[in-house]
């Protein structure tokens, strides 16, 4: 599980797609405390922020100067290359996270443990994140929808009126499939 893990940070897309679904076929056969300890940690590596700090980060370019030999346009370029390296990496960590919760939803096809629907919520939240997120987001819930379409009558009965209003608005609004 722990190669998995790693799998899930890693730079291509395919590779971290191919860790969380081989982790969601491992994860049916682990004891219920690995699973808490998991969405413990895919709980904080997706709450990774992915939009640039607004204090620290954000660089302003005053078009009427011109950079001359004297100028610290280098150091501009070098702070937004930092800028935009540290925010792929936060981009990655979150997404790394937000697939391990996805790899947990896929883990049980037939079923909703205790934790499932809290879960679920905090996948919706990810909803307008940036792309790849999204799009993990979107496969999940249409994965999950397609596989509990069937048993949601009974099984709806685990969630709280609050947590279906969320669900509903997600799986049936048109802005979801935009």
């Amino acid at each position: 599980i722990d190669t998995l893990l790693i799998l899930l940070l890693y730079s291509q897309l395919e590779v971290k797609i191919l860790a969380s679904t081989t982790l969601a076929g491992m994860l049916k056969f682990v004891h219920q405390d690995v699973h808490l300890k998991l969405i413990k940690t895919f709980n904080i590596l997706s709450k990774y922020p992915v939009t640039p700090d607004s204090n620290e980060n954000n660089i302003t370019f005053n078009r009427k100067s011109k950079p001359n030999k004297f100028s610290h346009q280098n150091n501009k370029n070098h702070k937004i290359s930092s800028q935009n390296t540290n925010l792929n990496l936060n981009m990655s960590i979150r997404h790394a996270g937000v697939l391990g919760l996805s790899s947990l939803v896929a883990a049980f096809p037939y079923s909703v443990p205790s934790w499932f629907p809290n879960l679920l919520i905090k996948l919706a939240n990810h909803i307008y994140d940036p792309v790849p997120i999204k799009d993990t987001v979107k496969t999940t819930f249409l994965d999950f929808w397609r596989v509990h379409q069937d048993a949601w009558p009974t099984e709806k009965q685990q969630f709280t009126s609050e947590q279906l209003v969320i669900l509903t608005e997600l799986l049936v609004s048109p802005s979801y499939f935009a």
